[in-house]
């Protein structure tokens, strides 16, 4: 799948900044970062588990963007870069040579619920922004 072949649609911030999801959204999101947290113990490392804290992520809502920033700012100086499902390489190397980790700002559907092809804001933010803190002090 390429960046001009994707499914889905990233949501778009209002004037505020804020991405208003639906209320089915975020029940997914809910039910994707609860399964996850209970599978977490015993299996994730140390690291994983203190950046998970650090980002301290809402369970019931999907978090803004700015809510990650905020705490990847203060800690690491990266911050977030909402981007539109797939992007090029380019790109993406773009962002992170800027400090900035692109987040596609949608979620999968329920009947991707166990698997989606495109990076969602819950794979980027719960598998990528997690260890953020620990990979920088590499």
């Amino acid at each position: 799948m390429t960046a001009e072949q994707h499914e889905y649609v990233a949501r778009q911030a209002d004037e505020q900044g804020i991405i208003r999801y639906p209320a089915d959204e975020h029940q997914i999101w809910s039910e994707l970062i609860t399964r996850q947290q209970q599978a977490l113990p015993n299996r994730a490392c140390p690291e994983y588990l203190e950046g998970l804290k650090k980002l301290n992520l809402p369970i019931q809502t999907i978090p803004q963007l700015k809510e990650i920033d905020d705490v990847l700012l203060s800690t690491t100086g990266w911050r977030t870069a909402a981007v539109p499902a797939l992007i090029s390489f380019k790109r993406f190397f773009e962002l992170l040579a800027n400090k900035s980790f692109p987040v596609a700002t949608f979620i999968r559907r329920r009947e991707d619920f166990d698997y989606i092809q495109e990076p969602d804001i819950f794979h980027e933010v719960a598998g990528h922004c997690v260890p953020i803190p620990f990979l920088v002090q590499l």
